[in-house]
């Protein structure tokens, strides 16, 4: 079972929040994102520890089908069916009024869940029709948080709320999960049809000038800057965390790698990207035995090993 990876849009918002002042369209993105990467990741997690049944568990399966695009949070192949889950972490009130989904305190209108739901059901089913594939696909609603209450539900089997999500998983440990060379076929089909990069990912704007240069905290909710401690490490002014200069140095290229993919790795644009906290000498050493080298002198730049 993989971990749920971050979209580089979500990416790219934690690294300029923590160098600038986001916008408040780019905020409310980031918030978001990162609600939802928290929902899939929680529910993974779940079902890691009390998943007992053992089918192939395929997450964030993004595919194309007629030149309209689709994404899984989570599909489970068992012997004689799949199992399309929708994961949301929704975290207030909701209402729906005549099939239509509302957020409460402002009734805005959603997307309804069910209707995302059934279209990765249809688009699915296309995705097996063009590759031959038969078999039963079933699709739930997952609601992972807590503080989620929705009124005027509808009795639907197909939504699963947090208190019933217990009951959900032990119904997915009695399904038969008898899985034989003909299931790892069908895997490695739904595998090979799978997209990386979503045609429709959003494409963050920023103004280069208005950012921080320094060593951001590795620190999820730290927007601290870290300064030189001792000969090895580096420590953050705000909440205290130590990581060594290497790490320091690794993550400063890979935070720089994802704004700026086009740009050739070097050593004075990852000391000017770390605001001069790190000396020329240590960043030179590090990336020497963290990447490969290309060109000589002046021309020297890195591609990192990962």
């Amino acid at each position: 079972m993989t971990t749920k990876r971050k979209t580089t849009a979500l990416k790219q918002l934690e690294i300029l929040n923590k160098r600038g002042f986001l916008s408040q369209e780019n905020l409310l993105e980031l918030v978001r994102l990162r609600t939802g990467h928290e929902g899939e990741t929680y529910f993974i997690s779940y079902l890691k520890k009390h998943l007992t049944s053992e089918p192939i568990i395929i997450n964030d399966f993004r595919f194309s089908v007629k030149k309209s695009e689709c994404q899984i949070d989570c599909l489970l192949i068992y012997q004689y069916k799949c199992i399309i889950l929708e994961i949301k972490n929704y975290q207030s009130d909701f209402y729906v009024d005549d099939n239509q989904w509302f957020i409460a305190n402002n009734k805005k209108q959603i997307r309804s869940p069910i209707e995302q739901m059934n279209n990765g059901k249809r688009m699915l089913a296309e995705l097996f029709n063009e590759e031959g594939i038969r078999m039963k696909i079933d699709g739930y609603v997952i609601f992972t948080n807590s503080q989620f209450l929705l009124y005027n539900a509808p009795f639907m089997s197909e939504i699963v709320f947090p208190n019933r999500l217990k009951n959900f998983v032990n119904d997915l440990n009695r399904e038969q999960d008898y899985l034989s060379d003909w299931h790892n076929r069908i895997f490695e089909k739904i595998k090979s049809r799978h997209i990386d990069v979503s045609t429709h990912e959003i494409s963050i704007d920023f103004d280069v000038d208005s950012l921080t240069n320094g060593v951001t905290c590795f620190i999820e909710n730290c927007k601290g800057f870290m300064q030189v401690k001792g000969r090895k490490y580096v420590v953050c002014k705000s909440c205290g965390s130590i990581e060594t200069m290497d790490q320091a140095i690794i993550r400063s290229v890979k935070d720089r790698r994802i704004l700026f993919p086009e740009d050739k790795i070097t050593v004075s644009s990852i000391c000017e990207w770390m605001g001069n906290t790190i000396s020329v000498e240590k960043i030179r050493k590090t990336l020497s035995a963290n990447c490969v080298c290309h060109g000589r002198g002046k021309n020297t730049y890195y591609e990192l090993v990962e």
